[in-house]
């Protein structure tokens, strides 16, 4: 029941303070005022962000959109792709021309393509050894040997294409390059100027006038040419038993494989030709060998002189 105050009596409050209420303690008071200080301390009255951190920041700022601008307006090498074409579709480009100058040694891609290729396709794709002889050459010379070394067995090696990558030289009346035939065969070409250029066919198969068999059967000590595979090798006996006198290496035959050793003496001017940069090393060369008197093995010659390298005899030339 609810108790209405007469007319005169003062009123309670009409609401009462709970009496459990404990009263700040002056201590909770130091401490407040303490916590209040220390943030005054660390956020109040500071002078703005640290000016050396803005610098740094609007450097980086400024940089990355230099950066930026400069990709977007940066010119592009090559044309784009038409839409819908990727990079991996185009045809690889061909290489860039050089300027042809015969002191240099350097051939021009149009000279290659105008005058040399031809030529080479048409010998390597000939059905018959006549027609291939025509494009080489010495013609008639060399169909007597390409009888002699193929024999019945010809079959046209066909041409693929032009290895635009390989090395392209030029010398005194001769030209170089690389070819690719159909059986995956890439090989360096040598072409001569004999009324009009011709391939070189002794040097396209490593023509000798003796086979392998034949110098071991007859050991000639007359000087024969040769062109070989030569490589680095360690062999001495018989004859060529001192290691300190005699430089040894293999010569193999380019048609068969078969090889004899050469020697020459160590540190002389022929073995510093016959430099190898390291022991798997191969060069071709043409060499004059010859076989010691009596010798009393076939497959040991003594090396007389390195004639040129890759089996283009310029002393032959027409």
């Amino acid at each position: 029941m609810l108790r209405l105050p007469e007319d005169g009596e003062e009123t309670p409050p009409l609401v009462i303070k709970e009496a459990a209420r404990r009263r700040r303690s002056g201590g909770d008071r130091r401490r407040e005022q303490r916590a209040k200080e220390i943030f005054d301390e660390t956020f109040s009255d500071k002078g703005g962000s640290d000016p050396i951190f803005g610098r740094i920041l609007v450097a980086t700022v400024v940089t990355l959109l230099v950066v930026l601008a400069a990709g977007l307006l940066w010119p592009r090498g090559g044309d784009e792709p038409a839409s819908g074409e990727s990079m991996l579709d185009l045809p690889p480009p061909l290489p860039a021309e050089p300027v042809e100058d015969p002191e240099s040694g350097l051939l021009s891609v149009g000279m290659i393509r105008d005058e040399l290729e031809p030529v080479v396709r048409a010998f390597l794709e000939a059905p018959d050894l006549e027609a291939a002889a025509a494009w080489t050459a010495h013609s008639q010379r060399t169909l007597g040997r390409m009888r002699e070394h193929y024999g019945s067995d010809y079959e046209p090696p066909g041409m693929k294409s032009v290895i635009w990558n390989g090395a392209m030289t030029r010398g005194d009346g001769w030209a170089s390059f690389r070819v690719e035939t159909d059986d995956y065969d890439n090989r360096t070409v040598f072409l001569v100027e004999d009324d009009g250029w011709k391939v070189d066919w002794d040097s396209w198969v490593g023509w000798s006038p003796m086979t392998w068999d034949e110098l071991q059967e007859k050991r000639p000590t007359e000087t024969v040419r040769v062109r070989a595979l030569v490589r680095p090798v360690e062999y001495y006996n018989f004859r060529f038993s001192s290691e300190s006198e005699w430089a040894a290496v293999t010569l193999a035959s380019p048609g068969n494989g078969s090889s004899i050793y050469g020697y020459v003496p160590r540190a002389s001017g022929l073995h510093s030709q016959l430099t190898f940069l390291g022991d798997t090393a191969e060069r071709r060369l043409i060499l004059d060998i010859r076989y010691p008197a009596n010798a009393p093995v076939g497959n040991q010659v003594l090396i007389e002189r390195v004639v040129g390298e890759g089996w283009l005899d310029t002393g032959d030339l027409p």
